[in-house]
């Protein structure tokens, strides 16, 4: 089973939706959204999803690397090392471009069923879906990764100081 998700518009004229005690017109149906799905999906777009499911994997795998050493770190007493600084941003920065690559992806993919797809009674639209938090996780990170420098560096003026 393939699926997609989908945004989509329908037409007023499909449709017909009335609230009498919420208002005398008629009501529109904007932006919606849905899952398409084909019971059978081509050798070529199994490929390019295990080549995109890959990269995502060993994105995954490197976050989750980054954050090991850094636990181990940790846990040896060693909070304020430039590595623990570089690992933070790393993964800070990791998680940013995966939450932009994972945009583009499924933009990519609204795309594409945008022009292949034919859909009587609907326009498809494809739409670039961010998601703020991850984003916002990211920076975070970043902020956290700063203040790990400053204190590596608090710490390396504190040995030279007798």
């Amino acid at each position: 089973m393939l699926g997609f998700d989908f945004y989509f518009q329908l037409p007023p004229r499909a449709y017909h939706l009335v609230a009498r005690q919420l208002s005398d017109s008629p009501a529109r149906v904007g932006l919606s959204s849905g899952q398409l799905a084909f019971a059978r999906p081509t050798a070529s777009f199994v490929l390019l999803s295990g080549l995109v499911l890959a990269i995502a994997a060993a994105a995954w795998l490197f976050i989750v690397g980054q954050l090991r050493r850094l636990v181990a770190a940790l846990r040896a007493g060693q909070p304020f090392v430039r590595e623990n600084e570089r690992r933070l941003r790393r993964i800070g920065v990791a998680v940013i471009l995966f939450e932009l690559g994972r945009a583009v992806v499924v933009w990519a993919g609204g795309m594409y069923l945008q022009h292949s797809l034919v859909a009587q009674g609907m326009s498809l639209r494809a739409h670039f879906d961010l998601d703020v938090p991850v984003i916002l996780m990211g920076v975070v990170l970043l902020a956290l990764a700063a203040a790990f420098r400053v204190g590596f560096e608090l710490t390396e003026e504190q040995a030279l100081t007798v």
